[in-house]
């Protein structure tokens, strides 16, 4: 199958998707960081406004009307209050340590990350649907390999969210008829704060592709108000091993910070895990 066929099924399939008309973005209530022309804060959930005032509930419950004149910043929160306290949502929740969820990347949002230090990628997200992403290596050298990954995200609800993607590779140098990559479909049941992902992916190179799918099975817990536990298990048609990884995050408004390690089950000589790292920031409305 070649690129040019995978970028046609997803360009049709996000039509009728992205077409939907997008709700007013951050019409009240929603939860935000208030920053006053004094340079105090304020975090909470504003809860109506209008032309000279908005309406405000602090976490401890405090109502409040704010000029606007007194505002300097208003920055939206993704989150949940929990025991009066404001939890912070992963921003990264659209992927697992490698694997996409079926989350999308929000409209207008996006990412820039670096795994193992030498692979390169940037995301974006057009219309709560489709999330875009591609990148490159930064070996030394004349020859990267370099990815291109859109997903469509078809069903967005609270506890369970449904995508189709691909991930189609290539190596600087080669004709593109040597490409290879994987195309999935993949289901994320769960909060934000909690979820299990199943996803079965087929591997293709050039005009090939196997017929058995690879199996991924994932789970993510959030654990604080920036910290997270990530697992997920790569189960090969016919394969008697197991490719695991499992790690944590630390990640805050922007930034995030993933390490892990990477094992087979069946792995008995020498040092058993191959470690992951990746650094995120996050950007975007």
């Amino acid at each position: 199958m070649r690129l040019e066929k995978l970028l046609l099924i997803f360009v049709l399939l996000s039509i009728p998707a992205c077409s939907i008309a997008e709700q007013e973005i951050n019409a009240p209530p929603y939860h935000c960081r208030i920053t006053l022309t004094d340079g105090s804060e304020l975090l909470g959930e504003i809860t109506d406004d209008d032309s000279s005032k908005v309406y405000f509930k602090t976490l401890s419950g405090l109502d409040m009307e704010i000029q606007r004149s007194q505002i300097e910043k208003i920055t939206p929160l993704k989150g949940a209050i929990v025991e009066g306290k404001f939890r912070r949502i992963d921003p990264n929740r659209s992927r697992l340590l490698f694997s996409a969820t079926a989350r999308p990347l929000e409209a207008g949002k996006g990412y820039f990350a670096v795994y193992e230090l030498f692979f390169a990628t940037l995301a974006m997200g057009i219309g709560d649907v489709v999330s875009l992403a591609g990148g490159i290596t930064l070996f030394p050298g004349p020859f990267q390999v370099y990815h291109f990954s859109p997903k469509v995200t078809f069903l967005n609800a609270d506890n369970i969210c449904l995508a189709a993607g691909v991930m189609h590779m290539g190596i600087t140098g080669f004709d593109e008829g040597d490409g290879f990559g994987i195309l999935y479909g993949v289901s994320t049941f769960g909060s934000e704060t909690a979820g299990v992902t199943v996803g079965f992916g087929w591997a293709y190179s050039g005009e090939e592709a196997v017929n058995k799918p690879t199996v991924m099975v994932g789970g993510e817990v959030q654990l604080s108000n920036s910290f997270k536990l990530i697992s997920e298990n790569w189960f090969p048609p016919g394969a008697e091993s197991v490719l695991s990884m499992f790690g944590m995050r630390f990640f805050g408004d922007k930034l995030a910070a993933d390490l892990g390690f990477i094992f087979l089950t069946e792995m008995n000589e020498g040092w058993p895990f191959f470690p992951w790292v990746g650094f995120v920031y996050n950007f975007g409305r």
